[in-house]
């Protein structure tokens, strides 16, 4: 990109110094002058370094080893952090979900009926068998003490990982991963 933008510079000069300018080629050459300049600002921008906050850090080494930190910073830029006391509700059971959450810190039990069939603490997914399914909640996620959590908007990450596919798929497995650790939580009960 860089040979090219040099190479228009050296045109624009030669196309312009004719008898005649010629101006159908100048037009064209800053046009993808322009354009390669863009490009050369945007992939300068894509691979600088970055400095992740503690809280980042801890929540890559958790949760988002399979994505990149650029990858999982994109996806942060959509989330809100939360506190709760200990015992407030988190999900109802069969409620559609409309978040997907993950543990912090604390912890959070899932139950039906009143009967804990897992408790899940910092790195655990919450709400990502509805977020993939649509389907509503299994069980009830009550804080079994003071609990810090992430979470999003169902819809607008859709919509954001639906227009980056290299996300998507980083997220499906980071979804995977926590499903499997799901099911071997409840597997020990």
């Amino acid at each position: 990109r860089s040979l090219t933008v040099l190479a228009a510079c050296v045109l624009i000069p030669y196309f312009y110094l004719q008898s005649s300018p010629l101006w159908t080629p100048i037009y064209w050459n800053l046009v993808f002058t322009a354009l390669n300049l863009y490009w050369i600002v945007r992939l300068i921008l894509d691979r600088r370094p970055i400095a992740l906050t503690e809280q980042e850090t801890r929540l890559c080494e958790l949760v988002f080893r399979t994505m990149t930190p650029r990858e999982m910073i994109r996806i942060l830029r959509l989330a809100s952090w939360e506190t709760v006391p200990q015992e407030t509700r988190l999900i109802d059971r069969g409620a559609l979900l409309d978040k997907l959450l993950i543990v912090y810190s604390g912890r959070v039990c899932a139950a039906v009926e009143g009967k804990v069939i897992a408790e899940l603490g910092p790195g655990h997914f919450i709400g990502s068998i509805d977020y993939l399914t649509d389907d509503t909640a299994p069980a009830d996620i009550v804080a079994l003490e003071p609990t810090c959590y992430v979470w999003w908007q169902k819809d607008r990450l859709k919509a954001f990982v639906r227009k980056n596919p290299e996300l998507r798929s980083a997220l499906q497995t980071t979804l995977a991963i926590d499903l499997t650790r799901w099911l071997r939580a409840s597997w020990v009960r």
